[in-house]
């Protein structure tokens, strides 16, 4: 009988050890193709069953936590339960690898959500759940120094919140300084933030374009300066100019139609001079390219419906809102934009800041 040699032993053994990490990777691939397919419980259902027998798995456990957050923003009723399951599933993920930068950053998000639930309810935890969430942060600022969405976080929960609450004006001024230092746009995001009530951010922030034209991320802020500041026709100019720039930046086709949604809210008799401007919103946002996913197109298209539903178009806004639910019943219900970080690929560093304390 021919004996294998040493390299052959040792090739096979790497492959025994190897396999069932391949096998967990394409397990994980495949949930997550499930649900941006529109397959979210078919993905809930297999991650479960992952962690369930391989409870080391790290990778399972977050896609675990962004598969829980998509079912909640699909079901307003039992919305908050599954964000509190999401952040203790996704603590999980980074409780196993605490060196992970994608879990860590993860984590945060989920534990940032978790203090906004908790200062809205005013729960007797609520200091002690945004402390959480600072420490989060924190954690990956400890694991990348110079992940600057953690840091503008951190300025907006100290500035934002009541000392009795977690705030400390003084570390978030001086976590300004630093994103002022480090990066022009980031650092004028987190003073924008500083700055106090009643500010002109139209003239601040066409001061920062000034200094850096053609900047997408400097447009798109200015373009919201503009909305708050009620000049909505100005705003969506520069938010288009931004979208010319960066075809990513697509969702702002979805924050023009928040804006006009939120006017009318605020004044039910805007709805029917609003109603064709939020749809026509829309209808960028489906047609834009690169096009968005299927979870997205179905936001889009119940949002739609549900505008329509409120015109008293009730036949056109039940068919868009049947066609939302065949492309993903499970797509999210809320009026904000879902964290377009629960769709990128789950080896993907996530990117990018969503606020807590401002609409846009």
């Amino acid at each position: 009988m021919k004996m294998l040699n040493t390299k052959g032993i040792a090739t096979i053994a790497l492959f025994v050890m190897t396999a069932g990490v391949i096998c967990n990777a394409a397990t994980v691939q495949e949930a997550y193709e499930l649900r941006l397919g529109g397959n979210a419980d078919a993905a809930l259902e297999m991650l479960e069953q992952t962690v369930a027998t391989e409870p080391g798995n790290a990778e399972a456990w977050y896609e675990l936590a962004r598969t829980k957050i998509h079912i909640g923003l699909g079901n307003p009723q039992t919305m908050m339960e599954a964000m509190k399951e999401a952040q203790t599933v996704a603590e999980t993920a980074a409780k196993i690898e605490p060196d992970n930068l994608i879990y860590a950053i993860f984590k945060s998000k989920a534990c940032g959500t978790g203090a906004y639930i908790a200062l809205h309810q005013d729960g007797p935890n609520a200091k002690e759940t945004v402390q959480r969430a600072l420490d989060a942060y924190e954690q990956v600022l400890q694991l990348k120094p110079d992940y600057h969405e953690a840091k503008l976080a951190l300025v907006e929960f100290l500035n934002w919140l009541p000392p009795e609450k977690g705030g400390d004006l003084d570390k978030a001024e001086k976590y300004t300084k630093e994103l002022e230092k480090a990066d022009a746009v980031f650092g004028a995001q987190a003073r924008e933030l500083m700055m106090p009530e009643g500010s002109d951010l139209i003239a601040f922030w066409q001061k920062v374009l000034a200094q850096h034209p053609d900047n997408a991320d400097v447009l798109d802020r200015l373009g919201k300066a503009c909305f708050y500041e009620d000049k909505p026709e100005q705003g969506i100019e520069y938010l288009k100019k931004a979208i010319q720039l960066d075809a990513g930046k697509n969702t702002l086709h979805l924050d023009i139609a928040r804006y006009y949604m939120y006017q009318a809210m605020q004044d039910q008799s805007k709805l029917e001079a609003l109603a064709p401007k939020m749809e026509e919103a829309y209808l960028a946002y489906l047609e834009s390219k690169p096009a968005p996913v299927i979870p997205m197109r179905a936001y889009a298209k119940f949002s739609l419906g549900r505008i329509k539903s409120h015109m008293g178009d009730t036949e056109p806004a039940n068919k868009l809102r049947e066609k939302a639910n065949a492309l993903d019943p499970n797509c999210s219900k809320a009026s904000g934009i879902p964290d377009q970080n629960l769709y990128i690929p789950p080896d993907q560093i996530p990117h990018g800041f969503v606020y807590f304390s401002r609409p846009f």
